[in-house]
């Protein structure tokens, strides 16, 4: 296609032509508007909350293995890996990640994993029950609104409002600095991404909060509705 792009183009490069065409064609469509979907998926808060308990939870239990004791699918990591994580997350290089640890992601890829299963199973539609294409093209949009406000709340909660904890674990030196620095990363961990439960202390609160916020937003965007069938009524919250 880009042969011959040093040269002026004639009817004769028909292929080369062609081919260009088709990229401005493939462009253009790319930054076309979705069409919007002519039903709504309706979810129910309860349903959200259990999502985001899961997900915290399985986060947790990897990086539990990962600092501490290892499991069978999660190895330890070296305290010098760790350290070296802790570096690049204080001199805010690659999102702090170093070889496979990567906080961040994995928080995103555990929310992501558990939004899912709750996006896939609304608890009813709008105004209509829909096919099964028009469902698809409605959950994806859904999924797609949510997914693209994950990764920045999560980077900001995960690395950038703790940072004075991170370059104080970065710190330590000598004797027992490897458990000390794997101690304070994993309370960042717990008040960055604690697991809701049924007494919520100010973290745990915080964190709910802010993501049933940004799910609530990015729903409705998507063209979903966020409920609370206890109310009877629709969930409106503010930052």
């Amino acid at each position: 296609m880009l042969g011959f792009l040093n040269r002026p183009l004639t009817e004769k490069q028909r292929g080369p032509v062609s081919e260009l065409l088709k990229l401005m064609d493939f462009c253009e469509a790319a930054i076309m508007p979705a069409d919007v979907a002519e039903v709504c998926p309706v979810y129910d808060t309860a349903g959200l909350v259990l999502a985001i308990q899961a997900a915290a939870a399985e986060f947790h239990a990897r990086w539990n293995a990962i600092l501490f004791t290892g499991s069978s699918t999660v190895r330890k990591a070296h305290w010098a890996e760790v350290k070296a994580m802790n570096r690049r997350v204080v001199l805010d290089i690659n999102e702090g990640e170093y070889k496979d640890l990567k906080p961040v992601a994995d928080l995103v890829a555990r929310l992501s994993e558990s939004i899912t299963k709750f996006l896939d199973k609304p608890i009813r539609w709008q105004p209509r029950a829909p096919s099964e294409p028009e469902a698809d093209a409605a959950l994806s949009q859904v999924q797609r609104a949510v997914f693209a406000r994950l990764h920045g709340y999560v980077e900001q909660k995960l690395l950038r409002v703790p940072r004075r904890d991170w370059m104080r674990a970065f710190d330590y030196r000598g004797r027992g600095s490897t458990y000390d620095r794997a101690s304070v990363i994993r309370m960042i961990y717990e008040n960055s991404a604690p697991v809701p439960g049924p007494a919520l202390d100010a973290h745990s609160e915080e964190f709910l909060r802010e993501v049933r916020v940004i799910l609530h937003d990015a729903i409705r965007e998507g063209g979903g509705e966020l409920v609370s069938d206890v109310l009877g009524a629709n969930l409106r919250q503010a930052g």
